[in-house]
């Protein structure tokens, strides 16, 4: 039972179950001296509309686009429709069921195109949330129809912060030199959990970069999984020669590649 309160002469109930039996009996009431009498029910019977589901529109599925957004995507609810088309799309965050965090957009498309794409935007990052898509047709008793269905994603986390503690050692041994790179876990991951480390071990001139060297064969690099957190490089001895490493940890979300901030050290053969 939801008892609401108004002076208007209409009121919208919402989160009803589709085709149930439902009454709303509205009374008139006089506050007088901050006492409320009330007199004159009117009591009506109704039945909400049921969901079709006999030709309901497809599976949405929704993707993370980047820390704040989400795309979802639906196949055409009637293939063979000529004219325009209206949906209604809502989300909430999956951890909350309260009606003050949803969000409606209504939109229409144009025949002619079967798939349908909303970008849903200003979300917060690395966060799940619930997407419905509910479309409306003149085909049930000449009442409105809704099929609705609804899918989930979740949000691409923040870069993460860089790695701490990192260091670099040059060690030689006869004709060869290996560079011992350790590093700690990042303070902040950015709300996921590392999937791995990128580590780039590069020779450094006099104005290079690691940039500059990323695509040159003096460069090596490597992934490593969230819980190594070293790695040794094997190149050629070069006395005074400076080495350059970078160390970032990265996250792979819903077909996307979040790199973390970078971390840098430096060292010189001796």
């Amino acid at each position: 039972k939801t008892d609401k309160i108004s002076n208007l002469t209409e009121l919208t109930f919402e989160g009803l179950e589709p085709g149930t039996n439902c009454s709303v009996e509205v009374a008139t009431c006089l506050v007088r001296r901050q006492r409320r009498h009330c007199g004159g029910n009117t009591t009506m019977e109704f039945k909400t509309l049921p969901i079709d589901n006999t030709d309901s529109t497809p599976e949405v599925t929704v993707k993370a686009l980047n820390a704040s957004a989400l795309e979802a995507t639906w196949l055409r609810h009637r293939t063979d429709s000529k004219n325009p088309e209206e949906y209604s799309i809502s989300w909430r965050p999956k951890r909350s069921n309260l009606p003050s965090e949803v969000a409606t957009r209504t939109i229409s498309f144009s025949p002619g195109y079967h798939k349908r794409e909303f970008v849903i935007t200003d979300l917060e990052p690395y966060t799940a949330y619930v997407v419905y898509v509910t479309s409306r047709r003149e085909e049930y008793k000449h009442h409105s129809v809704l099929a609705l269905t609804t899918g989930q994603g979740t949000t691409s986390p923040l870069p993460s912060d860089p790695p701490e503690n990192l260091t670099l050692d040059i060690l030689t041994e006869g004709s060869s030199v290996k560079s011992l790179v350790t590093w700690n876990p990042p303070r902040n991951t950015g709300g996921a959990p590392v999937s791995g480390y990128l580590v780039v071990l590069c020779p450094l001139g006099d104005t290079a970069t690691i940039a500059a060297f990323g695509g040159k064969p003096d460069c090596q690099s490597r992934k490593t999984t969230p819980d190594v957190v070293k790695t040794i490089f094997s190149q050629s001895a070069s006395t005074g020669r400076d080495y350059v490493v970078e160390v970032r940890a990265f996250v792979e979300h819903d077909c996307h590649t979040i790199e973390g901030q970078v971390a840098i050290a430096l060292s010189r053969v001796k």
